[in-house]
């Protein structure tokens, strides 16, 4: 079995009863190492957990990307007037400027727990670090988009 997360290839050759990893490394040499089964399960969990998020982020922005029109007849309450659609079209594209100034891990992480309501602790077991460098990151991206939204 072969499964690509991101730019890792991992493999399971059930003959052989191993796991490898595959990827390219700095000067774009391709390197194959043997991993754990912990290893190649924490992948998986990884790939899963980025899976659903990435299924209930899409739904949550589905709005981002459709046109005001879509939007406007997607409401269930429809705006009085086109000064509240123009404000609200207004809005979406601050909001998705914002979330664009975040870096991956940021928006990874402030997704899970915003959108997802994972807990600090369950996002810091799924990526293997520290619940502080969590909270850090999470803060640091919040940060980021309040300041963006000031401006």
């Amino acid at each position: 079995m072969q499964y690509e997360i991101d730019n890792y290839i991992l493999e399971y050759i059930e003959v052989e009863n191993k796991y490898y990893i595959s990827f390219l490394d700095s000067v774009n040499n391709k390197c194959r190492l043997e991993i754990t089964e912990e290893i190649f399960d924490a992948y998986m969990t990884y790939k899963k957990c980025n899976t659903k998020m990435e299924n209930d982020t899409r739904r949550h922005i589905e709005y981002l990307d459709l046109t005001e029109e879509q939007i406007y007849n997607k409401l269930k309450v429809q705006p009085q007037n086109m000064e509240d659609r123009y404000l609200k079209s207004l809005e979406t594209n601050k909001i998705r400027k914002a979330l664009d100034t975040l870096t991956d891990t940021q928006y990874r992480r402030i997704m899970l727990h915003s959108i997802n309501k994972y807990s600090i602790r369950d996002i810091a077991k799924i990526e293997n670090v520290t619940k502080n460098q969590i909270e850090k990151s999470i803060k640091l991206g919040n940060k980021k988009i309040k300041k963006f939204l000031e401006n």
